[in-house]
C-alpha cells in the first residue's frame, strides 16, 4: 500500500520487478483501517485462473469474489515470504497472521460434464410470505447435468453448484429474503451439506456420492427455496442463473469433473414475493403530542411475520378509545391504504392529558396505540 493508491491487489514478481495482475475494487485503508483485521483468500486452478476473494470483518465464511484472471506466467513456486515496506511511522501498523495453504488433487479425468438448460423451465409466478418452512419450500428453477462419456467411463460426483442473481425487476435482498435451500432429482431429495446465501449467489455443498450422474448420461435436478418469516418487501423479486463461466461448479476426482465454460447460461423464472395482510400494525405513533398541533399516526396491513402487503387497501378507520377530548382529522378519520399504509398528518386533539387511538377494518381484528401524553 503505497501513496493514495489503497486498493487491495493480487501482484506477480519478476526477477525482482512487480506487476499488478488482478485489482479488486476493496479500499483497505477506507474499508478496513489500522484497528480491525481483513481476511484475505487466493486461488489458483491448474489451467492457471486466479481468484481473489477478501472479507473487510476478517471472517473467511464471508468472502467477497473480487475478480478472476488467468495467468500462467509460473506453473509452481517452492518458497513463499512476506515484504513489507514502511516508514518509521508506520511501524506496526501491518500485521498478518493465520497463514495457510491447501493443496486440492488435479482430476486427470474427463473435463467436460456441463450444466445444460432443462426441456422445459417452471413458469414464472409467485412465493408466499407464508412459504417460510423447509417443508413449504418452492420450486423456482430446473437444470440439467450431463456427463460427456468422453475417455474415462466414470460418473460426475458433483460436490458444488452455484447460483447466482439474475437481473430481475424491483429485485430482492437475497440475504433478507431467502431462509434456505432444497435440491432433488428425479428420485427424491438430496441432502445438502452446507449452504450460504450472499447478496448476489447461493453456494451448495453435497455430498458427491448422492449428486452423480452415470457416465455418458443426463440427470435433472430441481432448485428450490423458503423464505425468511419477516423483513421481506412485498413484490420484491427473484430470478436465479447458472452461470456460463466460472460457474462455480465442482466434481469429486474419483469421478468426471466440469468443462471451464459451458455452453451456455441457464436461467430460471422471475418469481415475486407476495405478502398477504391477515392483520392492522400501527407502524408510526407518537408518545407525546402537544394539544390542539397536528401529529402523524399511521397503521399499514401485515402478515403474520410483521411484512407490510403493499397491496392492502381496506380502508381503515380511527377512533379515540381513552380520553376525554376530541379526535379530529380535516382529511376525516377514515383513510384508504397507499401502498398498503394508512396514513394521517393532521391528526389533532383538543385536551391535555393522555389518550390511546384504535384503528379498525372490515375484516381485521382491532389494534391500539401505546398511551399518548398531552
Amino acid at each position: 500500500l503505497t501513496g493514495s493508491d489503497d486498493l487491495l491487489k493480487l501482484w506477480r514478481v519478476d526477477n525482482g520487478t512487480a506487476q499488478v495482475v488482478l485489482a479488486s475494487t476493496l479500499n483497505w485503508q477506507t474499508q478496513i483501517g489500522k484497528t480491525t483485521a481483513g481476511a484475505i483468500e487466493v486461488t489458483r486452478k491448474a489451467n492457471g485462473t486466479f481468484t481473489l476473494k477478501a472479507s473487510t470483518s476478517g471472517s473467511f465464511a464471508s468472502l467477497t469474489d473480487y475478480g478472476s484472471i488467468s495467468d500462467n506466467t509460473y506453473s509452481d513456486f517452492s518458497f513463499f515470504g512476506i515484504s513489507y515496506g514502511y516508514t518509521s511511522s508506520a511501524d506496526m501498523l501491518l500485521w498478518i497472521d493465520d497463514i495457510s495453504f491447501n493443496f486440492y488433487s488435479l482430476n486427470k479425468n474427463d473435463l467436460t460434464s456441463e450444466v445444460i438448460a432443462p426441456l422445459s423451465q417452471i413458469s414464472a409466478g409467485t412465493i408466499l410470505s407464508t412459504s417460510n418452512s423447509t417443508s413449504a419450500a418452492v420450486d423456482v428453477m430446473k437444470f440439467q447435468i450431463s456427463d460427456k462419456a468422453t475417455l474415462d467411463n466414470l460418473p460426475t460426483k458433483v460436490k458444488s453448484l452455484v447460483f447466482k442473481q439474475a437481473f430481475s425487476s424491483n429485485p430482492a435482498n437475497w440475504i433478507n429474503t431467502i431462509g434456505g435451500i432444497r435440491l432433488r432429482d428425479e428420485s427424491g431429495e438430496i441432502p445438502i451439506l452446507n449452504q450460504a446465501v450472499s447478496s448476489e449467489k447461493i453456494t451448495l455443498s453435497v455430498d458427491s456420492t448422492l449428486l452423480s450422474i452415470p457416465n455418458g448420461q443426463t440427470k435433472e435436478y430441481t432448485l428450490s427455496l423458503y423464505l425468511k418469516s419477516n423483513n421481506l418487501i412485498d413484490g420484491s423479486t427473484l430470478k436465479f442463473y447458472i452461470d456460463s463461466v466460472k460457474h462455480g461448479f465442482s466434481a469429486g476426482l474419483s469421478g468426471s469433473d466440469f468443462e471451464n465454460t459451458f455452453p451456455a447460461k441457464v436461467y430460471s423464472s422471475e418469481f415475486k414475493v407476495d405478502v398477504t395482510a391477515n392483520a392492522l400494525k400501527i407502524t408510526n405513533s407518537p408518545s407525546n403530542i402537544s394539544k390542539s398541533v397536528p401529529f402523524t399516526i399511521a397503521v399499514g396491513g401485515v402478515d403474520n411475520g410483521g411484512n407490510l402487503d403493499k397491496e392492502f387497501s381496506n380502508p381503515i378507520t380511527l377512533s379515540l378509545i381513552d380520553g376525554t377530548g376530541l379526535l379530529t382529522s380535516l382529511s376525516g378519520l377514515t383513510n384508504s391504504p397507499t401502498n398498503g399504509i394508512s396514513t394521517w398528518n393532521d391528526l389533532l386533539y383538543n385536551e391535555r392529558g393522555t389518550l390511546r387511538i384504535a384503528a379498525t377494518s372490515i375484516g381485521f381484528f382491532q389494534v391500539e396505540t401505546p398511551t399518548i401524553q398531552v
